[in-house]
């Protein structure tokens, strides 16, 4: 190890260095002794959804068995009902227990573990095991005007235009804004403005005009809007309706005319019924809106879910109501933020923001009770609670340094620790160079101590701080993030060393670079956390070039070298496992082809190479290959590995004694729309079958049909097969039947 960090000083010292996490890849069913616990291998959702897992719980004891099943989620996920369920099962008896997830808005697209562990009356484990979901991304971008209408009086008066940018998806967008106004010359005027989103982010924009002697002539005209993502596709716009308030001048209120002040705004409701019909019904109803006010505007959302009887007190979550007036809002509701640590529950928030001199001040409580009706309310903030206060200043504003502050206290009973952080992070050159080299520093003071049974010197001192560095010079681009943070960090990001370099540069037609990266996790707490995967380091070095073969079809080419160590636990949880570490030597390889028209996207990526493990004698070889393809209306997808890619594959397949370990799966969909696109057709299949779990294959069919331009019904069906080496098999199947309601 200490080679290994002397290698990282002197990497650092020469060009920076920046991080990725590795992704896990997770067992699916273990069988310990005389218990069994067989799940799904996969389940799949995108934000908002609500997705089921079938635990089977099996036992050939001679005694009756009584216990609880503890399910670990990951952020932005909530298990609907209580996390741990507590159950009988007879002696050699068999149980199926359904699982719901809420995806919440701010989880993001990717494959994540959720853990499932049975445990009996004294703690000890009988069996666990990890799933995967995958969140599928989500893409979905909207715009509104702050305000509809805007008043001329007198040359030389400033117009603001204020829009709303709101990312609804998943991922991060970059996106450009065109706004369009009167010329002089009787035609159209243009500006454009690029931004980026992260994901369930906003931002609001203004554009500001001088009034001239050509505008102030003009009895009223409209400003529009208009939002585009990267590829040019449009997602919204909107239409401000500009009025001159001269004395000689009649003013008009834009909603008796024919302006569509409204026909830009998101406003629905949908109605959804799962499986009406089966002796395990739900529904789910869901909807946003938001509307102009005479000084401001007022914006809600709602999501209700029920599941069992009619008489079962439904869950709300992701409900609330936001109204805003000359610069103040204040928030109701289920409260989601994304700072330095994660935020989820029932609380308020109120705020100010001023977008002309960019200052945002925001501050808020919020009790961490994720439903709205309290189903999993504790007496006395049992699930803890988030008090803080957000300040954002100079954002946007070229010959300003933007700084954005962070004071957060909480108490979480469940870590039995209370702590209070103060996160800095600004920009140490102004932004109006940030086209050629962007320097952000942050630096985090924090203290934290247990909540229960506190002593005078249990106090933790604890501290974050990074530097991030992106610069394009002389057709060099550099990026860089350097981020460190002590155990006891009470942070989403605690006891965590990232480090990321890369450097590009393109030689005539193609495109070189160079990258290393380092991850190291070593959290700690005042309470044993067995359900974390902890303690692990992983490191990755590449040398890259991409380059066209024809007008069409382009290739790159990486060699890389990969290098993890960590410790991981199978079965029991109090067994000590050794240190385990990985070396990898691969060469991977991507293929991208288009069609002349646009029509058609195909790209196949091959990667192979050689692992040395210290959990096997000698090395072994990898193999994987991803080979998607889409035209218009249909989409297939195709994978297959041989060999283990990652440190947790190889330990799980050691533990078990699994050779050959195999990945194998492909999917299939298709889009077409009828009848001037009122009638819209959806139909997938896919198939997985890997190593680890066994196999399943699902398919789906979802149909919409459009009424009327604002009322739409639709039907979905889906079916799952699975079968594992532990279980023979079983099939499961979701009907729903929905309404879509503009409002």
């Amino acid at each position: 190890m200490g080679i290994h960090y002397l290698h990282i000083l002197l990497t650092v010292s020469l060009f920076g260095l920046f991080a990725v996490p590795a992704s896990a890849v997770q067992q699916q069913t273990v069988m310990q002794g005389a218990y069994g616990l067989v799940a799904d291998s996969l389940v799949t959702g995108t934000n908002g959804d609500i997705v089921g897992i079938t635990v089977a719980l099996e036992s050939s004891a001679s005694d009756t068995v009584k216990g609880s099943l503890r399910i670990v989620v990951p952020m932005g996920v909530q298990v609907l009902g209580n996390r741990m369920r507590e159950l009988e099962l007879s002696a050699a008896g068999k149980r199926y227990v359904p699982i719901k997830l809420q995806l919440g808005a701010d989880a993001a697209a990717g494959e994540y573990p959720v853990i499932i562990q049975w445990t009996d009356v004294s703690g000890q484990v009988l069996a666990h095991m990890q799933t995967t979901l995958r969140i599928q991304p989500k893409r979905s971008v909207w715009l509104q005007a702050l305000t509809a209408n805007e008043l001329m009086r007198q040359v030389g008066d400033s117009l603001s235009i204020r829009v709303l940018i709101r990312n609804a998806g998943n991922t991060q967008e970059r996106v450009r804004l065109v706004i369009s106004m009167p010329n002089q010359q009787g035609g159209r005027r243009f500006a454009a403005k690029d931004l980026e989103l992260g994901a369930a982010g906003d931002t609001t924009l203004v554009f500001g005009y001088v009034i001239d002697r050509d505008l102030i002539r003009l009895e009223r005209f409209t400003v529009n809007v208009v939002g585009m993502y990267s590829n040019d596709e449009i997602f919204g716009n909107t239409t401000i309706s500009v009025q001159n308030a001269s004395a000689n001048r009649r003013y008009e209120d834009p909603l008796h005319t024919s302006v569509p002040v409204w026909s830009y705004q998101r406003n629905y409701a949908t109605f959804i019924a799962r499986n009406p019909f089966s002796d395990y019904p739900s529904w789910q109803l869901n909807g946003q809106g938001s509307y102009q006010l005479a000084q401001g505007h007022l914006d809600f959302s709602a999501f209700a879910y029920q599941w069992g009887a009619w008489r079962n007190t439904p869950i709300l979550n992701n409900t609330w109501l936001n109204v805003e007036q000359d610069n103040k809002g204040i928030t109701v509701g289920n409260i989601t933020e994304n700072l330095e640590t994660f935020v989820n529950g029932r609380g308020v928030k109120v705020y100010f923001s001023d977008s002309l001199k960019s200052e945002h001040i925001e501050a808020g409580f919020v009790d961490r009770t994720f439903d709205l009706l309290g189903s999993d309310y504790r007496p006395a903030f049992g699930n803890g609670f988030t008090a803080y206060l957000r300040t954002r200043l100079g954002e946007g504003i070229p010959e300003r340094k933007r700084y954005v502050g962070t004071a957060i206290y909480e108490r979480l009973p469940f870590e039995n620790s209370e702590s209070i952080l103060y996160m800095n992070s600004f920009d140490v050159l102004r932004q109006g160079l940030q086209n050629k080299v962007r320097l952000v520093a942050d630096f985090g003071p924090a203290l934290t101590r247990p909540l229960y049974d506190a002593k005078d010197g249990d106090y933790q001192p604890a501290m974050a701080a990074g530097v991030q560095l992106q610069a394009n010079l002389a057709q060099w681009m550099i990026n860089s993030t350097n981020y460190y943070s002590t155990g006891y960090y009470p942070g989403i990001r605690r006891g965590a060393l990232q480090l990321n370099q890369r450097v590009t540069h393109p030689v005539r037609r193609a495109n070189t670079w160079v990258g290393y990266s380092l991850y190291q996790y070593a959290p700690k707490y005042f309470e044993n956390q067995p359900f974390y995967q902890n303690d692990f380091l992983t490191s990755r070095t590449e040398l890259g070039i991409s380059f066209p073969l024809t007008d069409f079809l382009s290739l790159s080419v990486v060699p890389l070298y990969e290098y993890e160590e960590g410790r991981y636990y199978f079965g029991n949880g109090n067994q000590t496992q050794p240190d385990m570490s990985l070396r990898t030597y691969r060469l991977n390889s991507t293929l991208n082809w288009r069609s002349r028209n646009h029509q058609q996207y195909a790209y196949l990526q091959m990667e192979g190479g050689r692992m040395q493990s210290s959990l096997t004698a000698g090395g072994e070889w990898q193999l994987r290959a991803n080979l998607s393809y889409n035209y218009a209306w249909f989409n297939f997808n195709a994978n297959l590995q041989r060999g283990n890619f990652s440190l947790i594959e190889a330990a799980n397949n050691w533990y078990f004694g699994r050779a050959g370990a195999y990945r194998t799966g492909a999917s299939a969909s298709a889009r077409r729309e009828f009848m001037a696109k009122r009638l819209q057709t959806e139909a997938g299949i896919s198939y997985y079958s890997d190593s680890f779990s066994g196999q399943n294959w699902m398919g789906n069919a979802r149909v919409q049909y459009a009424v009327t331009p604002k009322t739409a019904f639709f039907f979905l069906g889906q079916l799952y097969r699975y079968h594992t080496p532990y279980y023979a098999g079983f099939s499961n199947t979701n009907i729903q039947l929905g309404i879509h309601q503009t409002l």
